[in-house]
Order: structure tokens, then sequence, then C-alpha cells
């Protein structure tokens, strides 16, 4: 307690102010870096919150943002990369994309409610990190990240309202993502995705759900379903109870270390 009275102390006495928490009221433009505190549900008929700059953190404290009729981003970097960009803590719906920051590096997302996109729930780039993360009713991919990610202790269900299949994808990540404890359902194709090096442990893509319904078609060759891996990989303690895949492969991962999958 002596040391912390201290360093505030030399901090006003040096004329360093301690770091602001700004209030967000509105939808707004974020441009410049801090943390951003939302204090009320927002709505919005096309982008939200929109980052302008890296090193931002915006926390919902448990509000949401609704948006008004399914258009724009609830949170968005308008494709140009940010870094280090954080929200977390709420709950989004009705846009047609909830988080879009697929240009941005080095995101984290958590403690986030994401559902009822005409498309994705989630759009990062390399090295996110999604943790307790939940993505529903979304029209194509639940949480979709690239290179370097991790997700951990988060789910994806394209299940719609009346219990149809919606989305096409639940979770997909890049080259050497990492993706544990977490569950994948009711989409068209493939439940968890995920390209070269990945690490994927006690996974759940469960059933009857993960499936392609439509006209079976050649182009897509065979072994979509409950978990598709892009080989080499690691996959250890993933099930796929349920799920269906094109010629009855649930854990498609030829040439990848497999451990205690069921």
């Amino acid at each position: 307690m002596l040391r912390a009275r201290m360093t505030f102390f030399a901090l006003v006495s040096a004329g360093v102010a301690p770091a602001q928490v700004m209030d967000i009221n509105a939808c707004m433009t974020i441009n410049k870096p801090g943390s951003y505190v939302l204090n009320r549900d927002l709505s919005s008929g096309s982008d939200c919150l929109t980052i302008f700059s890296s090193n931002v953190t915006i926390d919902l404290k448990g509000f949401s943002i609704t948006g008004s009729p399914k258009a724009g981003n609830a949170v968005t970097d308008l494709g140009i990369g940010r870094q280090g960009v954080t929200v977390k803590n709420g709950r989004l719906a009705n846009f047609a994309v909830g988080i879009n920051l697929a240009a941005s590096n080095a995101i984290r997302i958590e403690n986030m409610d994401i559902a009822d996109m005409v498309f994705d729930g989630l759009d990062g780039g390399r090295n996110a990190i999604v943790n307790n993360t939940h993505a529903s009713n979304y029209g194509a991919r639940g949480i979709n990240l690239g290179d370097n990610a991790m997700v951990t202790n988060s789910s994806a269900d394209g299940a719609g309202p009346d219990g149809g299949f919606r989305g096409f994808y639940g979770i997909t990540v890049g080259m050497r993502a990492l993706v544990s404890g977490s569950t994948a359902a009711g989409n068209h194709l493939v439940g968890i995705d995920a390209d070269v090096g990945a690490q994927l442990t006690n996974n759940n893509s469960i059933g009857p759900l993960n499936h392609y319904t439509g006209q079976f078609l050649p182009t897509l060759g065979n072994g979509f379903g409950g978990i598709l891996v892009t080989c080499p990989g690691n996959l250890v303690g993933n099930m796929t109870n349920g799920s269906i895949a094109f010629g009855g492969n649930d854990l498609s991962s030829t040439g990848c270390t497999m451990f205690n999958n069921n």
C-alpha cells in the first residue's frame, strides 16, 4: 500500500496523470488509445463503434449493443489494421457482423455474447485471443480468426431460433492456432476448422448438428464434419459425438498427431 501511494505521488509530482477512463454513451469513433467504458445499452442502424486507434480497451460492463435492421458492424476497424484492441464483458446482437476486426493484429475478446448476425459473429486477424465468448445464430461463421490465434472456453452455435441450420462454420482458425475447451454445434459444414500446425485440445463438436444439409457437391470433396484440420497438427481429447460428415469421417485429420479423440 505504501509503495502504491508513493508511486501515485511520484506520478502526480512529475506531472503524469493516471490513465483516464473514457465513457461511451452513444455510438462513436474511437480515435485515440485508452480505456473506454459503456454506460448504457446502445442501438444503431449502421456501424456503432469504429476503431481508428491501436491500444484500445472497450469494456461493455454487461450492457448490449443492438443493430437495426441488421446492418453494419457493432465494432469495426473498417479494414484498417490496428494493434491491441480489446472488447469485453457484454452482448452484441442483430448486426451484419458483430466484431469485425479482421484487419487488426493481437486483438483480445473476452466474456462476450454475440448473437443474431447476418454473416459472421466475430472476425479477428493474426495473434487474436478469444476467451469465454459465445457466438450464436450467425449466417456464415461464428468465430473466425487468423494465424497464431487462441480460442479458449468459447462456443459457436450456428442453429437458428427455430432449431434449423444457419451457420456454415463454427470456429475457424489459421495456421499454428490453439483451440481448447470450446464447443461447436448447429453448422452446415464444419464445427471446428483449423489450418496447418493447429493444436486442438478438449473440444466438442457435438451433434447431430454439424453437417451439410444441401445437395452433395463433389467439388467439396470428402471429410466435412465435426472437426477438420489441415495436417500436420495435434489433436488431443476432442469429441465429435453424433456429428455427421461426408464419408463418415468425424475427425478429418490424416497425417496429424492424435490422442484420445472420440
